[in-house]
């Protein structure tokens, strides 16, 4: 018996460093246009499509009865109401503890985050216009000054100067690991000591359940 849970903690423990150490792809397709409106993403783990969600399978059906729009409308308004409460609690977090301090450490978080999770390949056509000319100038002026930033043989600007066109389409392919996000934000929660802060937080929370609990047992 113990033998057998030994064997299954191994297994475990393989699995998990797998999830942190195994590459992760995702594939993404879009095709945006006045005629066609399209999208795909896939993710990938260690070769196996894991998830996929397009355009069409995102598509919810507009015919439905009065009691379901009804409890859609409710269980859309307390979403509403606990996404409010987050926001709320995130901004207070924010004055309370001078956030604004660790922006050096967020802007290094945040590009290497970024090395990890930005695509690797990928080939992007944008159409764009309008009926003024002017205007489809200044957005020609404004892509080619990109030119030490992106890549002109991945990204393309088709331009229209006499009618109003906006489309895109393309592909974005890369891959990435959870090993060194999960460092790079560990790391971020050290430099910053944010981590001792949360870890008051939650033992606060705790306390305060604890306590709650106590007394309501009390009365």
């Amino acid at each position: 018996m113990f033998n057998i849970i030994l064997m299954i903690l191994v297994i475990l423990l393989i699995l998990l460093v797998l999830v942190f150490i195994a590459p992760i792809s995702y594939r993404v397709k879009f095709n945006y246009s006045e005629v066609e409106k399209f999208y795909c993403i896939k993710l990938y783990f260690l070769g196996i499509k894991v998830y996929a969600i397009d355009s069409k399978s995102d598509k919810t059906d507009v015919d439905k009865s009065k009691d379901k729009a009804e409890t859609q409308e409710k269980v859309e308004t307390k979403k509403d109401a606990k996404q409010g409460s987050k926001l709320s609690s995130f901004v207070s977090f924010i004055r309370e503890n001078n956030v604004t301090e660790y922006i050096g450490e967020t802007w290094v978080l945040i590009k290497s985050i970024l090395s990890q999770v930005l695509p690797r390949d990928y080939d992007i056509n944008f159409e764009a216009g309008f009926e003024d000319p002017y205007f489809t100038g200044n957005l020609a002026a404004l892509f080619y000054s990109l030119d030490g930033l992106i890549r002109r043989d991945r990204i393309q600007l088709d331009l229209f100067w006499h009618r109003e066109v906006i489309a895109a389409q393309g592909y974005l392919y890369g891959r990435f690991m959870l090993g060194p996000i999960c460092f790079y934000l560990l790391r971020f929660l050290r430099n910053t000591g944010l981590y001792i802060v949360l870890f008051k937080k939650l033992r606060g929370g705790s306390n305060n359940g604890y306590d709650r609990n106590r007394n309501g047992n009390n009365v």
